[in-house]
């Protein structure tokens, strides 16, 4: 006998490693899931696992009321839109998980709605990797239509978008505007990249002291006995900085660094690192930013100052 989750169905294009992950939660949670990729080869995993391949998107998006996209970029999507009628696309939603530029998600949400002639248009950013779906601390941003994106399942057996965001990780509501999710993607992920930045930059001198011995895990000790406690202290200094940010109020308090100490202080680690013949190339536009905000007359001002030069 089906289960209540067997009379739903799911239709995603794009067979890539995300859609991929996306269409096996569905799967496992027993939905009807039509999938559809432009390499055929792709869906053969998924169709094992009891996923229905169609033959064409326009197939794909005929077989289901929620139409999930996760094809590779934008420009693969306005191919894919030039095949399709709207007769085929009215009376479905589109969650689009592509990721994208705010101004192609803009393109995107009037080509879905205005051309093909979706019911509703949400987009979705997705901030883990494929192996991670599902997982309930694996946030997700979400904009567009809200009607859509809270819409409750049907009494015709239809899923509702609300269903479909709660399997596949920490859904978060942004606002009305589709491209507001790929703006807190951008905002979001450009942490992961500072960071990288700093880690890489670390383990490139790292490699050269003798704390370093190959095949000795010097690496993975570094960061758990030094660099990860350093960034716990770090988060509640930067507590202080958005607040700095949100009073728009940047001059000292005593509590931080002023930038002409910040500005000493960089310079000193491009010198280290010169010194070792390694690239500063992560640090001196950090340095750069530093130097004109003492250069404009805000030196005495704390990290926060550097905000009006961006």
């Amino acid at each position: 006998m089906a289960t209540y989750h067997e009379q739903f169905s799911v239709s995603v294009l794009g067979m890539g490693s995300m859609g991929s992950a996306i269409a096996r939660v569905f799967l496992k949670h027993g939905w009807r899931t039509t999938i559809w990729n432009r390499t055929t080869s792709k869906t053969v995993p998924l169709v094992e696992l009891g996923a229905s391949a169609a033959s064409s998107a326009a197939e794909c998006i005929a077989a289901s009321k929620l139409i999930i996209l996760l094809l590779t970029d934008t420009e693969a999507f306005q191919h894919v839109a030039k095949g399709l009628e709207p007769s085929s696309c009215r009376g479905r939603v589109l969650l689009d998980y592509m990721t994208a530029t705010a101004s192609q998600v803009s393109e995107t949400q009037r080509t879905a709605r205005e051309i093909l002639g979706f019911d509703a248009y949400v987009h979705g950013a997705i901030m883990t990797m494929p192996p991670f779906v599902e997982d309930p601390t694996a946030m997700i941003f979400y904009s567009g239509d809200n009607k859509a994106y809270t819409e409750e399942d049907q009494t015709d057996g239809a899923a509702g978008m609300a269903s479909a965001v709660k399997l596949i990780g920490k859904a978060i509501w942004i606002d009305d505007d589709p491209a507001s999710s790929a703006l807190q993607d951008v905002m979001v992920l450009t942490h992961w990249y500072t960071f990288a930045s700093g880690f890489l930059q670390t383990a490139a001198l790292l490699k050269k002291t003798k704390q370093f011995k190959p095949h000795s895990k010097s690496m993975q000790r570094f960061w758990a006995d030094f660099v990860r406690p350093f960034y716990d202290a770090l988060f509640m200094q930067f507590e202080d900085v958005a607040r700095q940010i949100d009073e728009e109020d940047y001059v000292s308090r005593g509590d931080g660094a002023l930038i002409n100490l910040h500005l000493h202080a960089i310079e000193s680690l491009i010198k280290a690192y010169e010194d070792k013949n390694i690239s500063v190339a992560l640090l001196t536009p950090m340095r750069d930013l530093f130097a004109k905000a003492v250069t404009n007359g805000h030196g005495d001002e704390e990290i926060g100052g550097i905000l009006p030069l961006l």
